[in-house]
């Protein structure tokens, strides 16, 4: 049920980008035919009001059902993926819709046994490349691997980089040593990545100090 609303939704924003443009193109002609200029502003209005139906049904999804709230988290699938999407949310950059591809492309993070295998599974690994034994070049993230959960991910970067007190300082290092946006924002995903299967494993909300308490228990021990 997620995957088709997600899905469509995704080729509705696409379509209505199409007509967005194609309006924009109109209406730069010396002269433009109102009731062509209407249709496509009529196309582009039920575009817009279709993807807020699928949105609406989305965040149904996470409401509980009555009969539900007493029963315990994971006796019901439904309840453990509606409970880690709301979990994932709490991860500065990952909103909804993120948190549901994250949890629909990973089958609530039981599809890979670990962080690094998801990372894999999202072709946010680098890859090295070889030629029998005289071509070696620079490891990069390739085209394989689930493309939509990794586009979802690359996305979250654009606010994670900025406000997420784990992803940000980690993003500024890699551009302050020189590695290109692009680079440092696929190491940014991964990372990501790797803190939303540590949420979805742990049945825990994000924790901003986690890594600090982690260290001061370290050096107390």
């Amino acid at each position: 049920e997620l995957v088709q609303r997600l899905a469509q939704r995704d080729n509705l924003l696409l379509m209505r980008g199409q007509v967005r443009n194609q309006l924009h193109a109109l209406r730069h002609n010396p002269v433009v035919v109102a009731p062509v200029a209407n249709r496509m502003e009529t196309l582009e209005q039920t575009l817009l009001t279709q993807i807020a139906q699928i949105e609406e049904e989305l965040l149904a999804f996470l409401s509980v059902e009555p009969e539900q709230t007493s029963v315990a988290e994971n006796s019901s699938p439904n309840q453990a993926w509606t409970s880690n999407i709301v979990r994932l949310q709490t991860i500065p950059g990952i909103g909804l819709i993120t948190a549901m591809w994250i949890v629909v492309a990973t089958m609530n993070f039981t599809l890979c046994a670990s962080a690094e295998q998801a990372a894999a599974y999202a072709g946010l690994a680098p890859m090295m490349q070889e030629s029998g034994t005289s071509v070696h070049k620079r490891p990069r993230i390739g085209h394989s691997g689930n493309g939509r959960l990794r586009t979802a991910l690359y996305m979250a970067t654009l606010s994670a980089a900025r406000f997420n007190p784990t992803i940000k300082p980690f993003y500024d290092r890699l551009r302050t040593a020189g590695k290109p946006a692009k680079v440092a924002r696929c190491a940014a995903a991964r990372k990501l990545l790797h803190l939303a299967f540590a949420i979805g494993t742990t049945l825990e909300d994000f924790d901003p100090n986690y890594q600090r308490k982690n260290k001061q228990l370290t050096i107390a021990v």
